[in-house]
């Protein structure tokens, strides 16, 4: 992993001309390659366990909407995203009692 000083990473522009190197060993400024924009990030790491743990949730006005997000995860998005990314562990926690939604959360990602 390479970091630039913060001066060469501070603004949009700076990152696009950012130099990086080809396949073929040329090296063109990082906006030859990709559409770059800042947006807000993670900021800090939180762990469980000793495991980094990724959560996410969502405020719903539909009390069945949940238990339906919920089935189509395990279904259809956490069989594949286990394959690519073996030892990843999930599940889900309750809410306070004002809202009975549940939210995924996955964790053990390292």
């Amino acid at each position: 992993m390479v970091r630039y000083p913060r001066e060469a990473r501070n603004s949009l522009d700076a990152v696009n001309n950012l130099r990086i190197r080809t396949n073929d060993g040329r090296e063109v400024p990082l906006a030859a390659v990709v559409d770059a924009e800042f947006a807000p990030g993670i900021n800090q790491i939180r762990r469980r366990e000793r495991q980094r743990t990724v959560t996410v949730s969502a405020e719903l006005t539909d009390n069945d909407a949940a238990a339906n997000i919920r089935q189509e995860l395990e279904e259809e998005f956490f069989p594949q995203w286990r394959e690519r990314y073996p030892g990843i562990s999930t599940g889900a926690s309750a809410k306070p009692k004002a809202r009975r939604n549940s939210s995924p959360r996955s964790s053990g990602c390292s």
